[in-house]
């Protein structure tokens, strides 16, 4: 407990040089002047309900130049012996005077609340850190017009790569993974039925994802609005029972019979329309060597889902009539969760102050979901209500519901040494629980960096270390903290 103390007091001293925006990446963007960056890292995380440390290894590479862009990662995890590859940005560029075009893989910030809150509508993630995912960008054809007081950029494509999830693997009828933010489906017997699954998936082809997109995004002085019809980036998953009656029974009446259990992805297209705006003031003091800057942004964004049409099985059944008739019956034996249309609707506003020395970030932000529509649900899914909630898991830490406060506050003490601290406490109305994440480091000699983070997830405050243990309802609690070092080329 004195160690998990003095790392926590440790990671609100230092701060490490990451964008602004939750969750708080490792990722970092070269300056202008600069042609590549090229950081190399290591780092040990420590999981409050694991005994072992996880360690590993890998690079981040960023290289912008007037031709082309290019902006991935690499990380070796040694505990899961897996490798990661993870490219975010690759594409070619060609300027024009008005704007220019892009090819390839591309980020735009297509709306601000999405990264803030972690919601991944409109870009697809590296979500195999579920509360630092990197960010990629959409592929296709980018063409962007830049105007006095604002621009505007179109997108088009065939291409669909979706969110990259934690890898899994099959095995002996069940879904296994030593990632720690992946969510297996349920085993074991089903609520009050004898059945227990045994897994089998079906991947994609190729053709799925050759899909359209389009999308368009316009500002003009703080006012921004954006559409896209795409797919959406997480690919969603259908169940289906299918008890093979040519088969003697697998299992007992104790431990359950084994049902075949497919497990189908769903691709679905989404319309997304946002808007909204920012109202600035900037206010200089000190003979003009401090700057104070006051902003308020909202968000406001409709996500509209085309409906999945389950497929129906029909069967003849005779009936002991005199004279005895046959009567046709549907079944539907399928799981899947629909998703509603929603309303996203954000507000946050920052007190920016900055002096040649210092600079320090303070917001305060809520963003609110109203589902439109009536959910519907199959007749599978109401006999089996916690089981499909098992089955389709929401992420715990993609935020439509929730209020946020933090600070990034940062000193310089020469042109080789920085200090950073930059911390951010969330509260979930859906799911009832805090989230206290920092990421801190100290850099020196201009490219030595030494960090600790850490996530505190807990469910009263003030909390206490025994409730970074305890789950949050049918979630895992994944408290825990990291330290490394990395070094910039």
């Amino acid at each position: 407990m004195l160690q998990l103390l003095l790392l926590l007091l440790a990671g609100l001293s230092f701060s490490y040089s990451g964008n602004a925006y939750f969750p708080w990446s490792s990722e970092y963007k070269a300056d202008k002047e600069e042609f590549y960056k090229l950081q190399i890292n290591t780092q040990a995380t420590k999981f409050f309900t694991e005994d072992d440390f996880r360690y590993s290894a890998g690079a981040d590479l960023i290289v912008k130049h007037n031709l082309f862009d290019i902006s991935a990662s690499y990380t070796y995890d040694i505990y899961e012996n897996y490798h990661y590859f993870r490219p975010r940005e690759f594409n070619l560029k060609f300027e024009r005077p008005d704007g220019e075009w892009v090819i390839g893989r591309a980020r735009t910030e297509w709306d601000w609340a999405d990264l803030f809150w972690n919601r991944g509508l409109w870009q697809p993630r590296y979500s195999d850190d579920a509360l630092r995912p990197q960010e990629a960008g959409l592929t296709g054809l980018f063409r962007s017009f830049k105007y006095e007081g604002g621009q505007a950029g179109l997108f088009g494509s065939i291409i669909f790569i979706p969110d990259f999830t934690p890898p899994s693997k099959t095995k002996n009828g069940n879904i296994t993974s030593n990632n720690p933010w992946f969510i297996p489906p349920p085993t074991g017997k089903q609520a009050s039925t004898n059945i227990v699954p045994y897994y089998s998936t079906i991947d994609p082809d190729l053709q799925d994802f050759l899909l359209p997109s389009i999308g368009a995004r316009a500002s003009y002085k703080g006012v921004y609005l954006a559409y896209a019809y795409k797919p959406m980036n997480k690919i969603r998953i259908k169940a289906y029972f299918s008890p093979n009656l040519d088969e003697e029974l697998r299992g007992s009446d104790e431990d359950g019979l084994l049902t075949n259990t497919l497990l189908y992805p769903v691709i679905l297209h989404h319309h997304l329309l946002s808007g909204g705006f920012t109202l600035e003031s900037t206010h200089f003091y000190e003979n003009n060597t401090q700057e104070m800057n006051y902003r308020l942004k909202t968000s406001v964004v409709y996500n509209h889902l085309e409906k999945h049409v389950l497929e129906t099985e029909k069967r003849n059944i005779t009936l002991t009539h005199d004279p005895p008739n046959t009567h046709t019956v549907e079944k539907n034996p399928w799981i899947f969760s629909q998703p509603q249309n929603e309303w996203h609707l954000s507000v946050k506003g920052e007190i920016h102050v900055k002096d040649p020395l210092e600079e320090t970030i303070v917001h305060a932000a809520y963003t609110h979901r109203f589902p439109f529509g009536e959910k519907e649900e199959t007749v599978l899914e109401k006999a089996l209500t916690n089981v499909q909630k098992l089955f389709f898991q929401k992420s715990l830490f993609e935020f439509s519901r929730a209020a946020s406060v933090g600070i990034d506050h940062s000193i310089k003490f020469n042109e080789t040494q920085e200090a950073k601290i930059k911390g951010r406490l969330i509260y979930n109305l859906i799911n009832d629980y805090f989230l206290f994440s920092f990421y801190s480091s100290l850099k020196f000699m201009g490219s030595f960096n030494v960090f600790v983070s850490g996530n505190l997830v807990f469910s009263e405050f003030p909390f206490s270390f025994d409730q970074t243990t305890e789950d949050i309802g049918v979630y895992t609690n994944k408290s825990g903290i990291s330290g490394g070092l990395s070094y910039d080329f």
